[in-house]
């Protein structure tokens, strides 16, 4: 799970939407973004390219504050998370690529304390983690995000940890010690 850093700029300027990214499937938490913003009226952007049924149901559900996009292309999602003031990660992933993305754009996440997101976001410095898949759980933390505010630059300084030019450096250091040490 690498990332091109250079293929996301950072924008200082950040908009008043919360943004989040990945296919309408039930794992990836949509219901529960559409419910808490439906309930907190914030601005919210959902950018999947699935138009399932669980999509039109969601969508059908969503308030005003709500804005789906589809078929968004590479350059549009950077302008995205780039102007975001905060990508949203509600799913338990295994590792999950996307809130990189945003960090690489010095966009700060709200992730579930779960599995990947704990390798990747770093609390109170990247961004913040919430408990529970609730409404409660989330808000609450959106509540303490409002609150906070994040440095872009340390954001993607850290996101360039994940740069595919630094998986080839490390991973070429590795060989070369490895094959020192079969030398030996």
């Amino acid at each position: 799970p690498w990332i091109q850093i250079t293929d996301y700029k950072v924008e200082y300027e950040k908009c008043d939407y919360y943004l989040s990214v990945g296919r309408c499937i039930p794992y990836k938490k949509f219901d529960l973004l559409v419910d808490n913003f439906n309930k907190n009226g914030k601005e919210l952007v959902l950018v999947t390219n699935t138009k399932n049924k669980l999509f039109w149901s969601l969508q059908k559900k969503s308030k005003e504050n709500i804005i789906w996009k589809t078929d968004v292309s590479k350059t549009e999602l950077a302008k995205l998370y780039s102007e975001a003031k905060c990508f949203l990660f509600p799913p338990e992933e295994d590792f999950g690529l996307t809130p990189l993305e945003a960090m690489a754009c010095g966009t700060p996440v709200i992730a579930y304390k779960k599995w990947g997101a704990l390798e990747t976001v770093i609390h109170w410095e990247t961004g913040l983690f919430f408990d529970n898949q609730t409404i409660t759980s989330l808000q609450k933390t959106i509540e303490e995000f409002e609150e906070m505010r994040f440095d872009p630059v340390t954001i993607r300084n850290h996101a360039k940890m994940f740069d595919v030019r630094n998986f080839k450096e490390k991973i070429g250091e590795f060989i070369e010690k490895k094959y020192r040490e079969i030398q030996k």
